[in-house]
């Protein structure tokens, strides 16, 4: 399991890099002139694993202390 995790995210992080992402603005994706980049399986499964499981601990903290 842990060899498979560590092959996707290797993945996720070659492609980042290959789209030209360097980490500072996202704000070029989209325009006409900005990179382009299409979802691929794993990343599309990072991406919504990250954001499901960031909302469920924010449900959890938020109920924790009020």
């Amino acid at each position: 399991m842990e060899i498979q995790l560590r092959s996707v995210l290797e993945t996720f992080r070659n492609n980042t890099l290959a789209i030209g992402y360097d980490g500072r603005s996202c704000d070029l994706y989209g325009k006409p002139a900005g990179p382009k980049y299409e979802w691929s399986w794993a990343g599309g499964l990072m991406f919504s694993v990250t954001v499901i499981s960031t909302i469920g601990e924010d449900i959890q903290t938020f109920a924790l202390f009020n």
